[in-house]
């Protein structure tokens, strides 16, 4: 197979990925935690914030190896979360520590 074909082929690819509706996108990220939704961000420049109009902020403590990592994340992402909108809460917190 030509290295171009394959350079063609993941445009195409690509192409498709960005032209998904902003509405299934977020339906997409409801669906995982908020750690996850904000690692989308990096599939093109159209998808950067595109996590900040999710309706709902889910997180976990399992990803982190300390609580002061945890904590400095939380408030990140609370900082760069739109103040404005009425319609998002504040869904899940899972708190379990070991160590």
């Amino acid at each position: 197979m030509d290295s171009r074909c394959g350079k063609i082929r993941m445009n195409v690819e690509g192409d498709r990925l960005s032209s998904l509706p902003d509405d299934l996108i977020l339906k997409t990220l409801s669906f995982i935690d908020t750690k996850h939704a904000i690692r989308t961000s990096v599939l093109s420049s159209r998808w950067k914030y595109i996590w900040t109009s999710t309706p709902r902020l889910d997180f976990s403590t399992r990803d982190f190896r300390t609580l002061a990592k945890f904590s400095k994340f939380v408030t990140g992402v609370l900082s760069i979360w739109p103040k404005e909108s009425n319609r998002r809460v504040f869904s899940r917190a899972h708190f379990t520590w070991k160590g």
